[in-house]
């Protein structure tokens, strides 16, 4: 009689571990869930934080409106021009990477929003969006470039 008690308290032990470690995985899970969800950015910026991390050289610059609006003025010759309206849009988009860091920009921030929309609603991860778009930019002073 002696043996079974201390075989079931040795199994009860066993089980009760198996459970623990189950639970610490599902925590461990979750966790992990929650800090890939804390480390999404989807923020709109100022012209002079748009200014400074566009010349950082950590982030794509996507410029949303459409290919002669980018040739007559533009923030920087590097930017992406991926219309907002054009056919390609989507195709386009998508095929960029989504754990790259990405800033976008339209002429006031009505298009480079649907487009920011967009690319949470796609797992982009870290997008920020230039508030007022390049009016705001030149506004506050900032130079833009030309295909002129």
């Amino acid at each position: 009689m002696r043996k079974i008690a201390v075989y079931a308290i040795a199994v009860s032990i066993l089980f009760l571990g198996g459970c623990t470690s189950q639970v610490q995985q599902k925590e461990q899970s979750a966790l992990s869930a929650a800090k890939s969800v804390e480390e999404k950015v989807f923020v709109r910026i100022s012209p002079e934080d748009f200014a400074q991390k566009s010349a950082s050289g950590e982030y794509t610059v996507i410029d949303v409106r459409t290919p002669q609006e980018y040739a007559q003025a533009r923030i920087t010759d590097n930017a992406l021009n991926i219309d907002i309206n054009g056919d390609d849009f989507a195709r386009r988009m998508v095929a960029l990477p989504k754990d790259k860091k990405y800033l976008v920009y339209c002429r006031s921030g009505n298009r480079s929003a649907k487009a920011v929309a967009f690319m949470k609603k796609h797992g982009f991860n870290h997008v920020e969006e230039l508030i007022g778009g390049i009016n705001a930019w030149q506004a506050a002073g900032y130079a833009v470039t030309s295909d002129n």
